[in-house]
This record gives structure tokens, sequence and C-alpha cells, in this order.
């Protein structure tokens, strides 16, 4: 009696290659090479001030609408003004060079505001040097 002779069984495997060369294109075409963005703000600290005899500064107050800007300054120094001319406002007060407790800007921001433009104004206050402080309810 002759032994059968046993043949091995080969599986064809070039076509798991293709599927993976196609997944790796796959994943390629497909990942977002987007960076997140923002930018860093420096928040006030919540210190109190040593010496209350002194006179408060005039701290800059930018009231945010939908609509318009109102800048205040002081009591009663309230005027309606463009984006350009609140960017100019704000580097003109050299903000950068005076001690951290005087940077402070106020910002009180509507409901109805878009974040569009009320990050615009935030990156404006931040470049000008000064830390925003929010007004809310």
């Amino acid at each position: 009696m002759k032994k059968k002779e046993r043949r091995e069984a080969t599986m064809d495997v070039s076509s798991f290659s293709d599927i993976a060369n196609l997944l790796i294109i796959f994943f390629i075409l497909t990942t977002s090479l987007a960076h997140p963005f923002g930018k860093l703000l420096q928040m006030p600290s919540a210190a109190t001030p040593e010496d209350n005899s002194q006179k408060a500064p005039k701290i800059p107050t930018i009231n945010l609408m939908a609509d318009r800007i109102v800048y205040t300054e002081g009591e009663g120094a309230e005027r309606e003004i463009t984006p350009n001319e609140l960017h100019a406002e704000l580097l003109g007060k050299n903000l950068h060079s005076k001690p951290q407790n005087d940077r402070l800007v106020m910002l009180e921001v509507a409901e109805e505001v878009a974040y569009q433009r009320y990050y615009e104004v935030v990156t404006m206050v931040s470049e000008a040097g000064g830390v925003v402080a929010m007004i809310g309810d």
C-alpha cells in the first residue's frame, strides 16, 4: 500500500497587502492637519488692594453690543467708537509699560454678540497689553 502524498495548503495573501495599502492611502487622505489655535490671555489676580485710601484709577470699560461698541473711561465719558478707533485707543494707553494692577480693561458683553466679534475685542485688549476683566450678571 502506497502512502498518499500530502500537499500543503497555501493561501494567496497578495490581496491582504492590497487592502493594507488602500487603508494607508485612505487614512492619509482623510487625516486633518488643522492646528488648534488660540490666544494666550493674562487674567487679573483676585487679590484685593492693600491701600484703599488711594483714589481709584479710571479703568477703561468696553461695552460690546451686537451692532456697536461703547467705550467708557471714568464717569460720564461714554462714547460710541468703531473697532479701529478702539484698537487705536487701547494702543494709545501704552498698557505694556504700566504695572500689572493698572493694565485692567473691563469688558461687558451683551448676549447677542457673536463670538467672532467678542474674540476680536479680547484680542485687541490683549495685544495692547491689557488684562481683560469680565462684567457679568
